[in-house]
């Protein structure tokens, strides 16, 4: 019997006899919930390399081990008998068989472990140049709110400035409205003193006239 066998089962045949050789795999077809166990441990089921198992409907695989004994095995649902196997003797073909299964096995768990190794890989250097990037990121957004700090920072200051400026100007303004205001009124004084020396000068210049006339015409 080929050493990767696989024997379906279904709940329905209780108490039939199968034969197995050690390596074998058998399929049992369960069609309701059922707490399953093996009446030698040499047998264990794939799913959690257990003689035991609670079952949910459904196929598990029990696997005849390398070192089961030659003779009749049993297998148990809820504490009743649900199947026999008849087990071979361990021949050199089976030996051999198993072996090469094995191999085989071994070689296809060698492979999908060395492509999860090249996935792992691949996925530690996306990580890191997505932790880089992150990183780069981060920089690029502090020198931005170091910019933007100093761009406020600078901004204040005009602000500061202008304001200082705009005083500056308004004091010079007032300044200068009074300057105005001094220079007319020098102007306004100086055109009465103008008006004051020509009054003297006229009346100075009219008195000496007339004192000449009189001289003369004496």
């Amino acid at each position: 019997m080929n050493p990767a066998i696989f024997i379906l089962l279904s709940l329905a045949a209780m108490q039939a006899t199968l034969q197995a050789n050690p390596g074998d795999v058998v399929n049992l077809n369960i069609t309701e919930p059922a707490m399953l166990n093996v009446s030698d441990a040499c047998m264990y089921f794939v799913e959690n390399l257990n003689s035991t198992l609670m079952a949910t409907p459904g196929v598990h695989e029990l696997k005849i081990g390398i070192n089961c004994t030659e003779g009749i095995k049993k297998v148990y649902a809820d504490g009743k008998e649900l199947v026999e196997i008849e087990v071979s003797g361990l021949s050199c073909s089976n030996i051999t068989g198993y072996a090469a299964a094995i191999e085989r096995e071994n070689m296809a768990l060698e492979k999908k472990v060395e492509n999860l190794n090249l996935k792992t890989n691949a996925l530690q250097k996306e990580i890191k140049e997505l932790k880089s990037k992150l990183g780069d990121a981060e920089i690029n957004m502090r020198m931005l709110e170091l910019e933007n700090g100093v761009l406020k920072n600078e901004l204040k200051k005009i602000k500061l400035n202008l304001n200082k400026t705009s005083q500056e100007l308004e004091k010079k303004k007032d300044e200068l409205a009074q300057q105005e205001e001094r220079i007319m009124e020098l102007n306004r004084q100086s055109s009465i003193y103008r008006i004051a020396t020509f009054f003297l000068v006229s009346l100075f210049a009219g008195s000496y006239v007339a004192l000449i006339y009189l001289s003369r015409k004496e």
